[in-house]
């Protein structure tokens, strides 16, 4: 039975979505931790190059990620240098998003604009900077900072309401926002020009054993391919596809009018179907997320509280309560509230950090939740423990 790739990836592509979606509603009602709900950035390949450099020279994750972003980047690595980019293609929740506005778009303007063949070209150079950009500062500070102006981690925060969106996600959601509403009118424009984990798989993808591959005798020209194409590669007057930039769809091959295809996908000089790939990459992916995780390997956050503080105030978490906190360094309660300049009326102790701001506010309060790290830092007692990067 040959698989229809029009089917099969939409269908793929928006259970992914939903799956992503519901986790980033789950940590916002539950919080993260060992009885929570993991942190989007556990569930993204980008992590664990962001945490690359701590790992091999601390021994340890940036804050938020953990063994989870190993396996999925270690994972995806693997799937793009054998099978090419079937993560951008068939996986990635921002492409989704981006497609599906895309056919909105086309629904209302009935068609979709090109980039300027010359602009286009300058332009994918961006992603590189932004990849280097980032890995540089996060590197260098040991700090997620990409966080707030990632529109993966600003959609995961649709549900905590227009405060935290507008406030520490403001950038993030713009970016957000510029990335859909471009999508109306323009075919994956994040994923071409600004992507650093798309960047990341352009550099990979050179190296892939898959080729797209078209016959110059049997082509008839139309072009169909061109058009198809969400990241807008010319296809229809090159023999090999550009690997690089390719992300794997397979629409080109599918849209192929020819009786006998002009485009075939070739693995190490073998042919196979675009619909059999799609599934064969999807399913290494996740057949590798299932066996780690009955493994014990693949895990999105420490089994416990003492697993994440490691004697560190900056690993404080805005799910963690006021009184796991206090005891997770060993602080009597009376005497961090002291120190807070409120009581344990005002502020109950199974408050969370994240809401603590909130509560105090509508007592007529005013507290920054971002300062306790530092008030814990004041009462540690002198010579006890410090995480190395302090």
């Amino acid at each position: 039975m040959k698989i229809k790739v029009k089917r099969v990836r939409p269908a793929v592509q928006l259970g992914v979505l939903f799956f992503v979606t519901m986790a980033g509603i789950l940590h916002q009602k539950l919080g993260g931790g060992p009885n929570g709900a993991p942190s989007i950035h556990a569930l993204c390949p980008f992590g664990g190059i962001e945490s690359f450099y701590s790992l091999v020279t601390r021994g340890d994750f940036i804050k938020k990620t953990f063994y989870s972003n190993i396996i999925l980047v270690g994972g995806s690595t693997f799937l793009v240098v054998t099978l090419g980019r079937i993560f951008c293609g068939w996986i990635c929740a921002l492409g989704t998003l981006q497609d599906i506005f895309g056919k909105i778009g086309m629904k209302i303007f009935k068609k979709r604009y090109n980039v300027p063949k010359s602009l286009d070209s300058t332009l994918r150079y961006l992603k590189y900077i932004v990849l280097i950009g980032i890995i540089y500062f996060t590197w260098r500070t040991g700090q997620l900072v990409i966080n707030s102006m990632d529109p993966f981690v600003a959609y995961s925060h649709i549900t905590a309401g227009w405060e935290e969106l507008l406030g520490e996600y403001l950038l993030g959601f713009g970016i957000l926002m510029g990335m859909l509403l471009s999508s109306l009118f323009y075919d994956r424009l994040f994923c071409r020009y600004l992507c650093p984990l798309g960047a990341y798989y352009a550099i990979l993808g050179r190296f892939s054993l898959l080729k797209i591959e078209r016959d110059k005798n049997t082509c008839i020209n139309c072009n169909k391919c061109d058009r198809g194409c969400p990241v807008g590669l010319d296809i229809a007057s090159v023999n090999t596809v550009d690997k690089g930039e390719c992300i794997g769809c397979m629409t080109c091959v599918e849209v192929c009018p020819t009786a006998k295809k002009s485009l075939e996908v070739n693995l190490m000089k073998k042919k196979i179907s675009s619909g059999k790939l799609g599934i064969i990459g999807v399913a290494i992916f996740f057949g590798i997320i299932l066996i780690t995780k009955g493994l014990g390997i693949y895990q999105t956050t420490p089994k416990s509280l003492a697993g994440i503080f490691k004697g560190n105030p900056g690993n404080i978490r805005g799910w963690m309560t006021i009184q796991e906190v206090a005891q997770g360094f060993d602080i009597p309660l009376k005497k961090f509230y002291k120190e807070l300049g409120v009581s344990m009326e005002e502020l109950p102790p199974e408050t969370t950090i994240k809401s603590s701001e909130e509560v105090l506010k509508s007592a007529g309060i005013d507290f920054d939740h971002d300062k306790i790290d530092e008030i814990i830092t004041r009462l540690l007692p002198e010579g006890k423990d410090r995480d190395p990067s302090e």
